[in-house]
């Protein structure tokens, strides 16, 4: 089954920071996302409780994108897509406080 990608405004405002990387994100999102947004691999996988306030995350270095699945509407929802440099995430720049100082 496809699954209709969405952008939040929020998520739609972080692929526009990434000017220059922007298309290659968008391709990696359609091709890692849109047939099994579910499927569970080392970079494509549940979030961790009290991280953020996504279902899931999709590992593209060095960029993490969260999104949520939902299945009856085949839709991918992208919450936010963000850059990681050591320990810290970086949206549009700024750190991302994850909770539970993960």
């Amino acid at each position: 089954m496809a699954f209709r990608i969405e952008y939040d405004p929020e998520a739609a405002l972080d692929l526009y920071f990434h000017t220059q990387r922007q298309s290659w994100l968008r391709r990696q999102i359609e091709e890692a996302l849109g047939h099994d947004p579910l499927r569970n691999t080392i970079n494509n996988g549940p979030m961790r409780p009290n991280t953020l306030d996504a279902q899931r995350r999709l590992r593209r270095e060095p960029f993490r994108i969260y999104y949520d699945v939902y299945e009856a509407e085949a839709l991918v929802y992208v919450l936010a897509v963000c850059e990681k440099r050591g320990n810290r995430v970086l949206r549009r720049g700024k750190e991302l406080r994850l909770g539970n100082g993960s």
